[in-house]
């Protein structure tokens, strides 16, 4: 993946995605960065942890990076930054207010490193925060990134053999097209449809590009379980379920049903035994359950799921994927980012599923995480992404934007809403109608 060296430094080059988020940002759609945060019990060394981190780069060397011209074209420069600039230690009495200060940070594509690790320690707890350019990958090659951290401190700590194998190889989705049969790569070309299914409603913020924030909220164990129980009763998966919540609640703002797309892994057109490396392979589907709101959530939850089925085993639903690889192969830089920039929009309104969050590999030594969330980019404007991550059955949802007070406001009404909407909803007893 390397071409030649310059003065000892190496180039990585870049790839359609990585162009795309770059895009996102400098259209102001939503900055470029990928959010986690742990409670660690007991507490982490701060040294093994800089010792990670260092190995972590080794293996994935994009973390050192800067994006540079070379030749008319953007590639990701090695500048060699150390687990100096990676890593900060803050002591502090209030981890949840330095915990939100460090996550709410831009990472800078020009002026690196493209992570960044905190960790704070308080006198009752110990908090592991890490933020990453959403550039370098979506949010399952985050979790494979965060993983890879564990393992590497808890070898550290044990002072065991740690094989630190390479994290990039092939970042382009070529890596998925090319172990599919002709008969599938024929569908994906014949495919009819928009490079970027979206809706038409949008949510009307105030907007202040200087106050980001995260509203979160939290569905316990308990409560989630019955939640995953509803959704196996109807043979749906718990994204189906939470993606009819968020259509109710959608609909009872703008007056009727629109397109809700959400993001899908394409990881999952991989045969048995392939391992994707760390980078971007994400689609959007477009959800639709036509212009008519069902009474209940149960009939709402059938046209979602009709919806997404027809999609999201297809591998035709990664069109866009290949299309998007097109246009950078066959065309000069500028012209494709020109034509990118005129064709490939973010919807308005989305949702997000960024999935769990392995306990069992988010051990760092012997200390465990006792509780974790990730959750993606931070929108501008008026655009909308509710996002979905689990750790040790509990789910958290957050909605992140730059934005006022007045927003914030709007934001937790609809968190509100949309819980209290998904609780009832697949309460067999108190379903909503």
């Amino acid at each position: 993946m390397t071409i030649p060296e310059t003065e000892n430094r190496k180039f990585y080059p870049t790839v359609p995605w990585d162009i795309l988020q770059l895009l996102f940002k400098t259209e102001k759609i939503n900055n470029h960065v990928l959010h986690f945060s742990g409670i660690c019990r007991p507490g982490l060394s701060l040294s093994k942890l800089k010792q990670a981190v260092s190995l972590l780069c080794d293996a994935f060397p994009l973390i050192r990076c800067n994006l540079r011209m070379v030749n008319g074209k953007p590639v990701w420069y090695d500048e060699a930054y150390t687990c100096g600039d990676i890593v900060t230690f803050i002591e502090t009495d209030n981890c949840r207010t330095e915990r939100d200060k460090f996550l709410m940070q831009e990472i800078d594509e020009q002026d690196g490193p493209q992570m960044k690790v905190a960790l704070l320690k308080s006198s009752e707890t110990d908090e592991l925060c890490v933020i990453m350019n959403h550039m370098l990958c979506d949010a399952a090659g985050f979790k494979d990134v965060l993983y890879r951290l564990a393992s590497l401190y808890s070898a550290l700590e044990s002072k065991s053999t740690c094989i630190n194998a390479p994290m990039i190889k092939e970042r382009s989705v070529a890596q998925i097209f090319k172990t599919l049969t002709p008969g599938q790569r024929l569908r994906i070309y014949l495919k009819r449809g928009t490079i970027s299914p979206q809706g038409m409603f949008h949510f009307c913020f105030e907007s202040c590009p200087d106050s980001p924030f995260i509203e979160s909220r939290i569905i316990p164990p308990e409560q989630f379980a019955l939640i995953r129980e509803y959704a196996k009763a109807h043979r749906a998966s718990v994204n189906d379920v939470v993606m009819t919540a968020c259509i109710r609640v959608l609909s009872g703002i703008f007056g009727k049903p629109d397109i809700l797309p959400c993001a899908i892994d394409v990881r999952r057109f991989l045969p048995r035994g392939y391992t994707a490396d760390v980078c971007n392979l994400v689609t959007n589907l477009p959800c639709s359950i036509g212009q008519e709101l069902p009474v209940s959530f149960t009939e709402t939850l059938e046209k979602v799921k009709f919806s997404m089925d027809s999609q999201k085993n297809d591998p035709a639903c990664m069109k866009n994927l290949m299309m998007l690889e097109l246009l950078f192969k066959i065309l000069p830089y500028r012209t494709a980012r020109f034509l990118l920039k005129k064709a490939f929009t973010n919807p308005p309104v989305a949702f997000t599923n960024i999935g769990t969050l392995d306990k069992g590999k988010l051990v760092f030594g012997y200390s465990e995480m006792k509780d974790a969330f990730m959750t993606g980019s931070i929108k501008y404007q008026s655009y909308f992404q509710l996002s979905l991550s689990t750790f040790d059955s509990k789910a958290v949802f957050c909605v992140n934007l730059y934005g006022t007070e007045k927003d914030r406001t709007v934001l937790s009404a609809f968190l509100d809403s949309f819980i209290r909407e998904l609780t009832d909803g697949t309460n067999p007893g108190h379903e909503t109608a």
